[in-house]
């Protein structure tokens, strides 16, 4: 990953969510970012602010979704703007990525924040989706509840409407997963 080329060999994929604005937007930001994972096989890391520490559930015992400190791109996480040189939308508005790019990069940023343009949306376009697929890494700032966009994408329909048959609860689901304290979520099963 350091070196800025796609591993094809290697079958981990990752979606690093970055904060951005207040704990309000950012907890709904986080609901959106934990189902996006879920619906592309990646492994879902968050960047931890120190305000919100101890905010989050291990996922299972003994494990994290923290970024860790020594990832290899921490210092530059907070030089991730919306004119990022390797942001999805740039690399698109100035035709440096395509479905027809051989050679892909080994990640890629995503800018969702309510600022971003339209080449920042695309990343809620199916054929931009297939593009997506083919990099490993994933970071993306955000500070919107994006879930709605992800369930009018077709390539997203059939697993969503399994995972959700009722749409009026996923917030209440996704909103609170990440967020359940493991000491208070053990007791409840006791």
């Amino acid at each position: 990953m350091v070196s800025g080329q796609n591993d094809s060999s290697s079958e981990c994929r990752y979606f690093v969510w970055i904060a951005r604005a207040g704990l309000g937007n950012r907890i709904l930001s986080i609901a959106s970012a934990f189902l996006y994972p879920i619906l592309t096989n990646r492994v879902l890391l968050i960047n931890e602010e120190p305000e919100m520490a101890n905010l989050f559930c291990e996922p299972f015992p003994n494990a994290t979704w923290l970024l860790p400190k020594d990832f290899p791109f921490m210092y530059r996480i907070s030089r991730f703007k919306q004119n990022c040189e390797k942001s999805y939308g740039n690399m698109i508005k100035k035709n440096k990525i395509s479905a027809s790019t051989e050679l892909l990069p080994a990640h890629l940023y995503l800018y969702l924040c309510n600022d971003y343009d339209h080449h920042d949306k695309l990343f809620f376009c199916d054929p931009d989706q297939t593009i997506l697929r083919n990099i490993p890494w994933l970071i993306m700032k955000s500070n919107l509840y994006f879930l709605p966009s992800l369930f009018l994408m077709s390539s997203f329909e059939e697993e969503l409407d399994k995972l959700f048959p009722d749409k009026e609860m996923v917030f209440h689901h996704l909103g609170r997963l990440p967020f359940l304290s493991l000491k208070s979520s053990t007791e409840t099963n006791h």
